[in-house]
C-alpha cells in the first residue's frame, strides 16, 4: 500500500521563479497540495534587478499567471501595501515584506490557525 505525502500549505513570498512554474516544472505540485499563497509586489526592485541579468517573469512580480484553480493557488498583491517596517523595505526594495509586515505575518499566521 502506498501513501500519498498531502502539503497542506505553502507560501511563497517575493519568489524568484517563473510565474508559470505551476504550469510548467511544477505542475505536479497542485496533486499534492491543498492550498498555494503567492505574495507579489509589482515594484519589487530587487527581482527588478535580476530580471536585467536573467529576464523572465518572475512570480514575485507577477504572481501565478497560469490557469490553476483559484480554489488551490492564491495571489495575494501587495503593491500598495504600507505596513512594511523593515529599514529598506518600504522605501527601497520592496522584497521583504514578508518579514517587516505585520499584515503579511497576521495573514500567514491566520492560515496556519495561530491567531
Amino acid at each position: 500500500m502506498s501513501e500519498t505525502l498531502t502539503v497542506n500549505q505553502i507560501f511563497l513570498c517575493a519568489a524568484d521563479v517563473s510565474s508559470h512554474i505551476f504550469d510548467e516544472e511544477f505542475s505536479e505540485l497542485v496533486t499534492y497540495c491543498r492550498r498555494i499563497h503567492i505574495f507579489f509586489h509589482r515594484n519589487d526592485k530587487t527581482l527588478r534587478i535580476a530580471n536585467l541579468f536573467s529576464p523572465f517573469h518572475r512570480l514575485g512580480i507577477y504572481g501565478h499567471e497560469g490557469h490553476l484553480p483559484s480554489d488551490i493557488v492564491k495571489n495575494i498583491d501587495v503593491t500598495y501595501m504600507s505596513d512594511d517596517d523593515t529599514a529598506i523595505g518600504s522605501r527601497f526594495s520592496h522584497h521583504r515584506y514578508f518579514y517587516g509586515s505585520k499584515n503579511v505575518r497576521d495573514y500567514i499566521n491566520a492560515q496556519l490557525g495561530k491567531n
